[in-house]
């Protein structure tokens, strides 16, 4: 059975975690909108005797009266208006989350699919590389075949039919990542060590599709395994015949992220 390093959906539970207190923060703040623009609407019933004494008021009196009816409508239409904007940052929340959970739900499935690898392989699950001050990039596995140096990056989506706009985006997102793991293991000093080989694939786990486009591999739930195993056995075999302790620099990475 493969090494496995770290767990399925740390990055996943994190966003739904946070999520969830921003989905609790708009549902406050959709609240006490609600209370303002209801009692902002209500204050010309407050002072409703002044208004049949209108006739009689002087000038001044007159003013504040109008300046105050004025005001109650204009601040309740901006509270409705924050209203309708928190409601949509809300719908937006609960679609984000239904995904994630979505995601959630597939890394699962191809945790339990890379088990089946026999010691020969390092499984890494969600790794998360800084990519400037706050920014940070995750991919949702890693797959190391420790005899040939080669490292396979899985991105894994539960969409069965994507669209061709999702495929070229994450197309783009697994060479981004590619690059930064590159950029990482330079400065481990890996190059001067052992070479090494990136195989990026696309697992579509709960798809059909099975087929390159772009030279990136994209692979489902039923062939990740006999793919994964495929590519082990054609490419060549990397470093010269060194080897190197992948488990612990990979523990490396994952702690300073």
């Amino acid at each position: 059975m493969a090494k496995v390093i770290g767990t399925v959906g740390d990055y996943s539970k994190k966003l739904i975690r946070k999520r969830k207190i921003f989905k609790f923060v708009i549902l406050v703040f959709l609240a006490t909108y609600i209370f303002f623009a209801i009692y902002t609407l209500f204050i010309p019933l407050i002072y409703k005797d002044y208004f049949y004494f209108f006739p009689f008021l002087n000038f001044k009196s007159k003013f504040i009266l109008i300046g105050l009816v004025i005001f109650s409508v204009v601040v309740s239409l901006i509270f409705i208006y924050e209203v309708y904007n928190f409601y949509k940052d809300y719908k937006s929340i609960n679609r984000k989350l239904f995904g994630v959970r979505k995601g959630f739900e597939a890394e699962k499935k191809v945790e339990s699919i890379l088990s089946k690898l026999n010691d020969d392989y390092l499984v890494i699950h969600d790794l998360i590389l800084r990519i400037g001050k706050k920014k940070k990039a995750n991919i949702d596995h890693i797959v190391i075949y420790k005899p040939k140096n080669l490292i396979f990056l899985l991105e894994t989506k539960s969409v069965v039919n994507p669209t061709d706009k999702q495929i070229k985006f994450w197309y783009r997102f697994i060479y981004f990542f590619k690059d930064k793991l590159i950029e990482l293991l330079k400065k481990e000093n890996l190059e001067n060590e052992v070479d090494y080989k990136i195989i990026p694939i696309l697992l579509l786990v709960n798809s059909n599709i099975h087929k390159t486009i772009s030279k990136i591999p994209i692979s489902n739930g039923k062939t990740i395994l006999d793919d994964i195993n495929k590519y082990s056995k054609a490419y060549k075999s990397y470093g010269k015949g060194k080897s190197i302790n992948w488990e612990e620099l990979f523990r490396k990475l994952k702690k300073i992220s």
